[in-house]
């Protein structure tokens, strides 16, 4: 596994975790939120889900979790219906925890994996769409402006229909 033979879990989880926090933190700032937790989600899915024996300690994980509140009041009107942002952002949470617990200790918890998919899904897409509305946005700044008189004698001749 590339984490194991190239750095190390240990050594990539110091460097990895502080990332996830950021993401979160950016995400709090209302500064592209849905990206920022797609983002944070493929992290965690590679290294909680992917390295099965790393751990972060319980200042990490209090790091974390102190990011989730302003993340979450950041997206609450980023497009995503109520329950996916409650089981999104607990289905985070227990990520957190698991990460934070000895692999001998933590508990199966059901779907988690496929719940966090879910809501990474969600966030992928409504960045998506906010890019693409961008992009519309621009493209309509761009478009030559006619004159209201310009507009009239077009009608009046009967080249715009």
């Amino acid at each position: 596994m590339w984490l194991e033979t190239k750095v190390g879990v240990s050594d990539a989880i110091s460097g990895e975790a502080p990332f996830v926090a950021d993401l979160l933190r950016q995400a709090g700032r209302g500064d592209g939120c849905a990206w920022c937790l797609s983002e944070a989600m493929v992290t965690l899915d590679r290294l909680v889900f992917g390295a099965p024996d790393a751990q972060i300690s319980k200042d990490t994980l209090s790091d974390l979790e102190a990011s989730l509140l302003p993340a979450m009041g950041a997206c609450w009107d980023a497009g995503c219906s109520t329950d996916v942002l409650i089981d999104g952002f607990h289905s985070l949470r227990l990520t957190f925890c698991r990460w934070a617990t000895p692999a001998t200790a933590r508990p199966r918890v059901p779907d988690l994996r496929d719940r966090l998919r879910i809501f990474r899904n969600h966030m992928h897409n409504l960045s998506l769409e906010e890019v693409i509305s961008q992009r519309r946005l621009d493209r309509s700044l761009s478009r030559p402006r006619i004159s209201i008189e310009e507009w009239s004698r077009m009608v009046s001749s009967g080249s715009v229909q």
